[in-house]
């Protein structure tokens, strides 16, 4: 993004999510009977799973990833693991860094550098509760997934999609 002031940052923060919080509870329908412990719907405002919403979190599922069981399964527990480490939270913070300091570009720096570490850490707690055993179709899923599309650094959901998808199946 180009210049500007942290007022006019500030509203593109504001913009970004309150845009797309809407896309996403018109186009939502309830996904049930997933024993999941956080509502979950399917909607084409996505590109891909994600966690939003800071205060009632829910996860989003395209309407793809929920036809495909093993996609299904493997985005839920990859978005309920961000939720549990908290992530949603530090979506929205590292936004806000980026609002108050949009002119710096080594807080850019810093936030991508955030977003990298949190789907690492995600993607190896999700294996680990997973078993070890669906390591290989898990990296299967997250190759499907991070072809769909790509994160706004000013968007307070969290995907599972992101770069340094080699690092991330390692």
């Amino acid at each position: 993004m180009g210049g500007g002031s942290v007022d006019s940052w500030s509203v593109a923060f504001v913009d970004i999510n309150v845009h797309f919080a809407r896309k996403l509870h018109r186009s939502r329908r309830p996904l049930e009977g997933l024993g999941c412990p956080l509502p979950v719907y399917i909607t084409g405002a996505a590109q891909a799973p994600c966690l939003f919403g800071l205060v009632r979190p829910c996860i989003y599922v395209t309407k793809e990833a929920a036809a495909a069981s093993t996609v299904l399964r493997h985005s839920l527990s990859h978005e309920l693991t961000h939720c549990r480490h908290g992530d949603h939270i530090w979506a929205a913070l590292r936004g806000l860094c980026l609002v108050l300091h949009w002119y710096n570009p080594l807080v850019w720096l810093a936030a991508a550098l955030s977003q990298r570490d949190g789907e690492l850490c995600c993607d190896e707690a999700t294996v680990q509760r997973l078993g070890e055993s669906e390591r290989a179709s898990y990296g299967r899923t997250l190759l499907a997934i991070t072809c769909q599309g790509r994160d706004n650094p000013l968007l307070a959901a969290t995907s599972i999609t992101g770069s340094g998808i080699k690092e991330r199946i390692r």
